[in-house]
């Protein structure tokens, strides 16, 4: 059974089993794990709060419905789904989760067209080694559409200049790939490479691709948060939410848009399901309608 307790579920004997179990089986990267943590937290608090004890069927529709009616993000609604499954299959426990489901709400706001990425690569200034470097990053999240944790883990001898591929030895869930590269991203990433790598390179992060700062060691989740937020604050004019890892929700679009196959779309973005890529794809009203036009015979 398991029992919830009002303390933090960091000191709940469970987690911590529970959690080591679901890394080495799943090869889940800390993040991840955090994610995890996080959630069942919130499940041991909300339990708490609500005077129960025992995990049961009932109580846990009774959560999930809480967090779609109060409208928490749906990552919040698919980690809570995800861990409460898993944690009833790993300790065999004799429930069924609610065949719950939250929507997909597309917003116009998710959609960042090519246009705004031009406008947002012009207003990085490529003559410092911060310009250099960001403008290197975020034409690797939008070009190839590798997730950060990717970035951070590129090492040196994954760049293949020869024949224009980079290899992805560090992908989500262990899963490795590789991915095309040309035209200006190879530009971009020699200016790194010339310009702003060997002056920061030291013996601790040499296999690295790219390097901190200070150059003491390889990127971190924290440099790209960093990233994240200059994007926002000065590199985008825009009123949305531009991250790198929207940048790889755009590369998927971009190339949805231009006559892509999805799977092969999949395959270049790490995914293992084309449900999972579409997911990713958010498509201007100005393409729908542009389909819509050229495909319906009534249009």
């Amino acid at each position: 059974m398991m029992v919830f307790q009002q303390r933090s579920i960091t000191m709940f004997e469970q987690a911590d089993e529970f959690l080591a179990a679901q890394r080495m089986r799943r090869k889940l990267s800390n993040l991840s794990i955090r994610c995890y943590r996080s959630a069942l937290t919130r499940i041991a608090r909300w339990m708490a709060q609500h005077g129960e004890s025992v995990l049961s069927e009932a109580n846990i529709e009774a959560y999930l419905r809480e967090i779609m009616d109060n409208q928490y993000s749906r990552s919040t609604f698919a980690t809570a789904t995800v861990v409460l499954n898993r944690w009833i299959k790993f300790y065999k426990l004799p429930l069924r989760m609610p065949g719950l489901t939250m929507p997909r709400q597309r917003r116009q706001a998710n959609y960042i067209s090519p246009e705004e990425i031009g406008v947002i690569f012009a207003n990085i200034p490529r003559t410092t080694a911060q310009g250099i470097t960001d403008y290197a990053i975020i034409d690797l999240a939008y070009s190839t559409g590798m997730r950060r944790s990717e970035i951070c883990k590129l090492q040196y001898c994954d760049v293949n200049w020869e024949q224009r591929y980079i290899f992805i030895r560090y992908g989500k869930r262990g899963k490795q790939r590789f991915v095309p590269f040309m035209g200006v991203l190879r530009k971009s990433l020699r200016a790194y490479l010339k310009k702003v790598r060997p002056t920061k390179l030291s013996a601790h992060c040499s296999n690295f691709f790219f390097v901190s700062p200070k150059g003491n060691r390889p990127l971190n989740d924290n440099d790209m948060q960093e990233l994240n937020a200059r994007i926002n604050n000065e590199y985008s004019p825009f009123k949305k939410h531009i991250t790198l890892h929207r940048l790889r929700h755009a590369c998927a679009t971009h190339l949805s848009e231009n006559g892509a196959d999805l799977r092969l779309i999949g395959l270049i973005l790490g995914h293992g399901s084309p449900d999972i890529t579409s997911e990713y794809i958010d498509y201007s009203e100005e393409y729908l309608a542009k389909v819509f036009k050229k495909g319906h015979p009534r249009a």
